[in-house]
């Protein structure tokens, strides 16, 4: 224990430390970017998750350790052909996931944004949401 001195600054050092850390939780925010048809009943949906605070959605620890699930995005309401996360906007590169391309998995980084692309089927109300253990639940619901 420290002296009995120095116990007021040792609290405030460390009510300062848990203030700070609220004020970087994560704060994720979901846009559709786009929805435009690409072929017959074919329709291309571009999804951006952005995080405007410090804190990443999911530590890197966890997401090695396995700790707890992964956050989701998940789109209901139409027949999910392709999907997977952007990797370039500029030149349309796209890493499709090959099994269940409905539900991606994801981390979003702190000050940073992942984007997605489904190509879904049919015509409509699409659903999009966002689960996250530590970051809460977003959701969208787009027309086809």
């Amino acid at each position: 224990l420290p002296q009995p001195f120095m116990l007021p600054e040792l609290v405030h050092r460390n009510a300062s430390v848990v203030m700070f850390a609220a004020e970087q939780t994560p704060e994720i925010s979901m846009e559709v970017l786009e929805v435009k048809e690409v072929g017959r009943n074919l329709h291309r949906v571009r999804v951006r998750l952005s995080n405007a605070k410090a804190m990443p959605s999911m530590l890197a620890h966890a997401v090695n350790t396995k700790l707890h699930v992964r956050d989701q995005l998940k789109v209901t309401g139409g027949k999910v052909v392709a999907g997977g996360r952007i990797t370039s906007l500029l030149t349309d590169k796209v890493n499709y996931k090959e099994y269940k391309p409905d539900i991606q998995f994801l981390t979003v980084p702190g000050f940073g944004k992942e984007e997605f692309e489904f190509l879904v089927e049919g015509k409509g109300t699409l659903t999009i949401e966002y689960a996250s253990l530590k970051s809460g639940s977003l959701s969208t619901t787009i027309k086809l």
